[in-house]
Protein backbone atom coordinates (compact mmCIF):
# COMPACT_ATOMS: atom_id res chain seq x y z
CA UNK A 1 0.00 0.00 0.00
CA UNK A 2 1.66 3.77 -1.40
CA UNK A 3 0.33 6.09 1.03
CA UNK A 4 0.51 9.46 -0.31
CA UNK A 5 0.78 12.51 1.40
CA UNK A 6 -2.41 15.16 2.20
CA UNK A 7 -0.14 18.45 0.21
CA UNK A 8 0.55 16.19 -3.22
CA UNK A 9 -3.41 15.71 -3.30
CA UNK A 10 -4.86 19.48 -2.62
CA UNK A 11 -1.88 20.73 -4.99
CA UNK A 12 -3.17 21.33 -8.46
CA UNK A 13 0.22 22.47 -9.98
CA UNK A 14 0.93 18.77 -11.14
CA UNK A 15 -2.53 18.41 -12.55
CA UNK A 16 -1.35 16.76 -16.36
CA UNK A 17 -3.25 15.92 -19.91
CA UNK A 18 -3.91 12.42 -20.26
CA UNK A 19 -1.41 12.78 -23.31
CA UNK A 20 1.42 13.65 -20.87
CA UNK A 21 0.62 10.67 -18.21
CA UNK A 22 3.53 7.81 -19.16
CA UNK A 23 1.94 4.08 -19.24
CA UNK A 24 4.89 3.01 -17.01
CA UNK A 25 4.45 5.55 -13.61
CA UNK A 26 6.17 5.14 -10.44
CA UNK A 27 4.89 6.17 -7.46
CA UNK A 28 5.97 10.00 -6.07
CA UNK A 29 9.43 9.72 -4.11
CA UNK A 30 7.10 11.65 -1.07
CA UNK A 31 5.07 7.87 -0.75
CA UNK A 32 6.25 5.37 1.56
CA UNK A 33 5.06 1.74 1.85
CA UNK A 34 3.32 0.98 4.88
CA UNK A 35 2.77 -2.35 5.72
CA UNK A 36 -0.32 -3.87 6.92
CA UNK A 37 -0.11 -5.30 10.53
CA UNK A 38 -0.67 -8.46 10.95
CA UNK A 39 -3.73 -10.26 11.09
CA UNK A 40 -4.66 -13.25 13.98
CA UNK A 41 -5.61 -15.43 11.08
CA UNK A 42 -2.20 -14.68 9.74
CA UNK A 43 -0.87 -15.14 13.04
CA UNK A 44 -2.16 -18.52 13.69
CA UNK A 45 -1.12 -19.68 10.01
CA UNK A 46 2.79 -18.64 11.02
CA UNK A 47 2.22 -20.54 14.45
CA UNK A 48 0.72 -23.78 12.61
CA UNK A 49 3.02 -23.56 9.79
CA UNK A 50 6.20 -23.45 12.40
CA UNK A 51 4.57 -25.91 15.03
CA UNK A 52 4.29 -28.67 11.55
CA UNK A 53 7.76 -27.82 10.16
CA UNK A 54 9.70 -30.99 11.86
CA UNK A 55 6.87 -33.25 11.01
CA UNK A 56 6.97 -32.17 6.87
CA UNK A 57 10.93 -32.68 6.98
CA UNK A 58 9.88 -36.05 8.69
CA UNK A 59 7.08 -36.53 6.15
CA UNK A 60 10.11 -35.53 3.21
CA UNK A 61 12.99 -37.86 4.58
CA UNK A 62 10.71 -40.75 5.08
CA UNK A 63 9.52 -40.07 1.56
CA UNK A 64 12.83 -40.04 0.25
CA UNK A 65 13.61 -43.51 1.67
CA UNK A 66 10.74 -45.13 0.54
CA UNK A 67 10.86 -43.61 -2.99
CA UNK A 68 13.41 -45.79 -4.46
CA UNK A 69 11.66 -49.12 -2.17
CA UNK A 70 8.98 -48.51 -4.08
CA UNK A 71 10.09 -47.62 -7.38
CA UNK A 72 11.58 -50.64 -7.39
CA UNK A 73 8.45 -52.99 -6.46
CA UNK A 74 6.89 -51.36 -9.28
CA UNK A 75 9.87 -52.38 -11.45
CA UNK A 76 9.45 -55.80 -10.41
CA UNK A 77 5.25 -55.83 -10.24
CA UNK A 78 5.94 -54.59 -14.41
CA UNK A 79 8.46 -58.07 -15.23
CA UNK A 80 6.02 -60.26 -13.53
CA UNK A 81 3.02 -58.74 -15.43
CA UNK A 82 5.42 -59.28 -18.52
CA UNK A 83 6.23 -62.72 -18.04
CA UNK A 84 2.88 -63.30 -17.52
CA UNK A 85 1.70 -61.79 -20.14
CA UNK A 86 3.76 -63.64 -22.82
CA UNK A 87 4.91 -66.29 -20.73
CA UNK A 88 7.22 -68.65 -21.61
CA UNK A 89 6.64 -72.12 -23.05
CA UNK A 90 5.93 -75.13 -20.52
CA UNK A 91 5.33 -71.65 -17.80
CA UNK A 92 2.07 -72.37 -16.28
CA UNK A 93 2.44 -76.11 -15.87
CA UNK A 94 5.40 -75.89 -13.91
CA UNK A 95 3.59 -73.61 -12.03
CA UNK A 96 1.04 -75.79 -11.38
CA UNK A 97 3.38 -78.06 -10.52
CA UNK A 98 5.16 -75.77 -8.41
CA UNK A 99 1.73 -74.51 -6.57
CA UNK A 100 0.74 -77.95 -6.34
CA UNK A 101 3.35 -79.74 -4.18
CA UNK A 102 3.11 -76.25 -1.97
CA UNK A 103 -0.39 -77.07 -1.15
CA UNK A 104 0.30 -81.50 -0.67
CA UNK A 105 2.62 -80.00 1.85
CA UNK A 106 0.25 -77.88 3.58
CA UNK A 107 -2.23 -80.82 3.68
CA UNK A 108 0.50 -83.18 5.16
CA UNK A 109 1.67 -80.70 7.41
CA UNK A 110 -0.68 -81.57 10.24
CA UNK A 111 0.26 -81.56 14.03
CA UNK A 112 2.97 -79.24 14.81
CA UNK A 113 4.21 -75.91 13.96
CA UNK A 114 7.22 -77.11 12.53
CA UNK A 115 5.78 -79.66 10.32
CA UNK A 116 3.70 -76.75 9.27
CA UNK A 117 6.44 -74.93 8.41
CA UNK A 118 8.90 -77.51 6.81
CA UNK A 119 6.18 -79.40 4.61
CA UNK A 120 5.73 -76.89 2.23
CA UNK A 121 8.77 -75.11 1.98
CA UNK A 122 9.97 -78.17 1.87
CA UNK A 123 7.65 -79.65 -1.41
CA UNK A 124 7.65 -76.00 -3.04
CA UNK A 125 11.90 -76.31 -3.00
CA UNK A 126 11.66 -79.84 -4.33
CA UNK A 127 9.30 -78.73 -7.15
CA UNK A 128 11.14 -76.14 -7.86
CA UNK A 129 14.25 -78.04 -8.31
CA UNK A 130 12.78 -80.65 -10.70
CA UNK A 131 12.07 -77.91 -13.32
CA UNK A 132 15.09 -75.12 -12.70
CA UNK A 133 18.10 -77.39 -10.89
CA UNK A 134 20.36 -74.52 -11.73
CA UNK A 135 18.66 -71.47 -9.87
CA UNK A 136 18.20 -74.08 -6.77
CA UNK A 137 21.73 -75.30 -6.54
CA UNK A 138 22.48 -71.62 -6.37
CA UNK A 139 19.51 -70.99 -3.64
CA UNK A 140 20.40 -73.77 -1.67
CA UNK A 141 23.96 -73.08 -1.37
CA UNK A 142 22.94 -69.59 -0.34
CA UNK A 143 21.09 -70.81 2.45
CA UNK A 144 23.45 -73.27 3.71
CA UNK A 145 25.55 -70.84 3.80
CA UNK A 146 23.17 -68.44 6.11
CA UNK A 147 22.45 -71.45 8.28
CA UNK A 148 26.04 -72.23 8.65
CA UNK A 149 26.80 -68.60 9.88
CA UNK A 150 23.77 -68.71 12.28
CA UNK A 151 24.74 -72.07 13.76
CA UNK A 152 28.61 -70.48 14.48
CA UNK A 153 26.45 -67.24 16.07
CA UNK A 154 24.20 -69.44 18.67
CA UNK A 155 27.10 -71.82 18.99
CA UNK A 156 29.75 -68.91 20.30
CA UNK A 157 27.62 -66.60 22.04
Amino acid sequence: VYADSAENKSSEKNLLKIDELSLYTSPSPKSKYVEDPESQLEQTISHLRHSLEPYAAWVQDCTGKAMPKVEKACEYVKESYEIIKAPPPGFYPRLGVISFAGIVGLFLARGSKIKRLVYPISFVGIGTAVYYPQQTVAVAKVIIKIIFLIYVLVYFL
